[in-house]
């Protein structure tokens, strides 16, 4: 599981100073790029080789709100590892307590044809390591 650290800020936020639902999506986002470089990967590199991650689909639940100037931790945890798609547990989270959480599923698919992907068997050993 890795851990990326951010601060609510000013644009974050509606306009009482609460975080915009669609912004944990952002965060998650990033949460899972940091989650590649972690890896040792990038999106740069996985798209020298033709190949982008996309969310599939993602189920996600808002318990309670961030807001302004909070710092929280987004975290990110890889749960299952197919032949081309990944399944990830993702949290933002105050302290300890879960503020929203959610599981995403992402394909490995062709950058030219959008069709799914079988992981090269490298990156899924590397992928199946991870798996907590």
């Amino acid at each position: 599981m890795i851990t990326y650290k951010t601060r609510v800020y000013y644009e974050d936020t509606d306009a009482v100073g609460v975080v915009y639902y669609a912004n944990y999506l952002k965060w998650m986002e990033r949460a899972r790029t940091e989650w590649l470089h972690h890896l040792g990967l990038s999106l740069a590199s996985l798209n020298q080789q033709a190949c982008m991650l996309v969310v599939h689909h993602i189920d996600i639940s808002y318990r309670s709100p961030a807001r302004l100037e909070e710092q929280i931790s987004l975290r990110c945890r890889l749960t299952e590892v197919g032949a081309g798609r990944v399944r990830m547990y993702q949290s933002v989270e105050r302290e300890e307590q879960v503020l929203v959480e959610g599981y995403v599923t992402l394909a490995l698919v062709d950058s030219e044809t959008f069709k799914v992907k079988r992981f090269p068997k490298e990156l899924r050993e590397r992928l199946m390591r991870e798996v907590i």
